[in-house]
This record gives C-alpha cells, structure tokens and sequence, in this order.
C-alpha cells in the first residue's frame, strides 16, 4: 500500500508540469494520500505502544489526532497527574454545569443549493468558518469545496474562498487563515484574507497537512512547515514571516505563547513567547510527546492533551496538570470519527462526530475551569476567547461565556 500510494503522489506531482488534472481533484487525492498515511503512522504507534505496554507492564497513551480522521480506538488511561478531580455520574445529554443560554445571534446551517453548514470553529467574534455538506443516502459525506463565513448577527453566509484540498481553516482579530493547494512543489501552502483585501499567500515553505499544521491567535499566525520541524510566525497577512524554531512541530498556541513538541527531546515541551523569543522547557510524560497523534489546545492560561479517552487540563501558570475525570463521547462513523481539543479563555471543548454516516450522532464535553463538574453535549461544539457554539439540530447555538 505504501509504495501504491507512493506511485500515485509521484504521478500526480510529475503531471502538473505537463498536463495536470483539474487542480482539486489532484488536491483531493493528495489529501486523501497523506490521511491514510497519518491513520496508519497512528495505527503503527498504537501497535508499538501496545506491544511496550504488554512487556513492561506500563500504562499507555493511545490518542488521537485533532479533527484527524480515524478509527475509534480501546480506551487507554492517561498518564498519572498531580491533581484528579473527583469521580463525576455518568454524564448526562444536557449540560450539568454551564448553563447553556443561546445567543440572539444563533448562526442557521442551511446555504444555498441545499448544502449545510459544517463548522470548522468559531472566531474571537462569534463568528463561524466552515463547509458546506451534503449526505448520501448511505450516510457519506461530500463537501461543496468552499470556505463560508457566517458572521455574528449575519443576515447571510459569505463564501470566502473555493481553495483547492480545503479540510479546515481558522480566524483571529481581522484575519481568515486556510490551507490550498496550490503548486506541484508544496501538498498546501497557507493563505490570509484581511477584511475585504484578496487573499495572499503567507510564507513560501508549505504548511504541515494536519490540523495541528498552523494556528491562529489575535492577529498572529504560527505554523509548522512541510518539513515539519521548522516553525513560523507572522503578524497579519501582509507581515514578514520569521523562524522562531528550527526543530519542532507548533501543537498550540495562545498568544503570546506557541507549544512546540520536538521529536529529539521526549518528555520535553517548548513554550516559547513568539514576541520576545523567550523559551521556558516545561516537562510532558514522554508518551504524550513521543505520539505525533495526541491532540492539544491552549488557552491563555491553559494547555490541554487528550489522547481521545482522558482529558489533562495543565495550569500554565504553575504547571500543574489535572486529569478531568469524565468520560470522553466517541462517535461511530463509516470511516472512523472526527476529533477536536479547542480552547477558549475559561473552557475546553473535546468534541466527535462522525467520519461518513449518521451525522446527528456528534457529541462534545465541555470543562470549564471554574467548574466543578463537566457538561455533555448533542451536538458537536468548539471554543475560542469568550465563546462557545455547539450544534443544535440545524443550528449553531452561541453563547458568551463571559456572562455566566
């Protein structure tokens, strides 16, 4: 299978400097190619991890990548923390613990041509990026191709871009950040649009073909290149874009602090302030960095991992982890299920939902800081500053968590 794949990639690449097939199917395919790369290399891990755990008697740390396509997996426990919260029932469907109070400016998920909004998160501003979607019969999925932009108190969605290969993009304070592809040489390069400007490209190296790849936080933007051990920064879109390590992989941000994991150093977590260059080594279980698969969030205050059945919440004032002690919701697709770890200035949101079939079946758990008990959600749901949308039949439900 690798060396099929391998043919593929190297046909398609040979044929852009000739005679090329339509620019998104050729995106499409190499996508496609690097999700089945990264499912195995995850799949590999497992079976390693496994293997160790069966001879050493060790706990291990089996997880899954952010919004990463993949087989639902054996529950594993986490690594041991200093601080566990104390056992919580069964969650409920409902929210036990935020009251949830929808927004005048709830956001409708139908557009035009029958296709239906399909969140990638949501803005600083409460507003939402994402798809639009279509399902088969069988309950596959087929996606319109175009980024949409669904302000806060909108009257209308607007189609941002067509980018070829889209599968995620992100906002900050006047900026919208994606991945296209767009030459023979790069899988994806990233592109910035700043209020009505057109788009432009940012850096010339690529960009990593994960979610995790790039991040976006107040006007900055911080990504791994496609060499995967180079990180980058840039204010804006128009801004100059500058190397602020040379040998990691950025798994979060939150401004001013970027999470760079180096693959050379297990056990080891760079938070490196990307204004003033300073660098503090902070200390993760080496199973946690070791796995290319964990998913991780931060917040101002907050660095968050979970492997897709625990969730640690890390103090990032103290370092101190807390394991949240409830059980994390997995969703049963054709093909696996989608994740997603985001964080917001007082909550973490892990939310699943399908990959193929049943879409209604999407779930999130949301752990507020200053809670004591953690809320279960119908409905796939993200966070980003003050906050939190979440699916509700055919709406996106808002709500200010800064008033509660």
């Amino acid at each position: 299978m690798r060396e099929l794949e391998q043919e593929i990639e190297d046909r398609l690449r040979a044929l852009a400097d000739d005679a090329p097939p339509p620019p998104d199917l050729s995106a499409r395919i190499l996508h496609r190619v690097s999700v089945r790369r990264r499912r195995r290399r995850a799949a590999e891990a497992t079976a390693v991890t496994l293997a160790v755990v069966a001879s050493i008697g060790l706990p291990a740390y089996v997880s899954a990548r952010p919004h990463h396509e993949h087989p639902a997996a054996a529950a594993t426990p986490l690594a041991p923390s200093i601080d566990t919260m104390a056992p919580t029932a069964t969650p409920s469907e409902q929210p036990n613990s935020v009251t949830m109070v929808a927004d005048p400016g709830d956001i409708p998920r139908r557009l035009p041509g029958g296709w239906i909004l399909s969140a990638y998160g949501v803005g600083p501003d409460g507003g939402v990026l994402g798809v639009g979607v279509k399902y088969a019969s069988d309950g596959t999925e087929q996606e319109d191709g175009r980024l949409w932009q669904f302000g806060k108190g909108a009257a209308a969605p607007a189609t941002i871009a067509s980018p070829a290969g889209l599968w995620t993009a992100a906002s900050g304070d006047g900026v919208i950040v994606w991945p296209e592809h767009r030459d023979a040489q790069h899988d994806f390069q990233l592109l910035c649009r700043s209020g009505a400007a057109a788009a432009q490209q940012v850096g010339d190296r690529g960009v990593a073909a994960d979610t995790g790849g790039f991040h976006v936080d107040r006007d900055v933007i911080v990504w791994t290149d496609e060499g995967r051990h180079t990180v980058w920064m840039t204010k804006g879109c128009a801004g100059s874009p500058r190397a602020i390590d040379t040998a990691g992989y950025a798994v979060a941000f939150s401004y001013p602090h970027a999470y760079i994991v180096d693959a050379t150093a297990p056990g080891e977590i760079r938070q490196l302030d990307v204004v003033t260059g300073a660098t503090v080594r902070r200390t993760l279980p080496s199973t946690v960095t070791r796995d290319g698969t964990v998913q991780y969030a931060a917040g101002p205050q907050t660095l968050s991992y979970s492997d897709g059945h625990g969730l640690v919440v890390i103090d990032t004032t103290t370092w101190r982890p807390r394991t949240v002690s409830t059980r994390l919701p997995h969703s049963k697709g054709l093909n696996g299920e989608q994740t997603t770890l985001t964080a917001g200035d007082g909550a973490i949101v892990y939310s699943t939902r399908p990959l193929d079939g049943a879409p209604d079946t999407d779930k999130a758990v949301v752990y507020r800081t200053d809670h004591p008990k953690v809320s279960t959600l119908k409905g796939e749901a993200y966070t980003k500053g003050k906050w939190l949308i979440w699916r509700d039949h055919n709406v996106y439900r808002l709500q200010d968590l800064s008033n509660d």
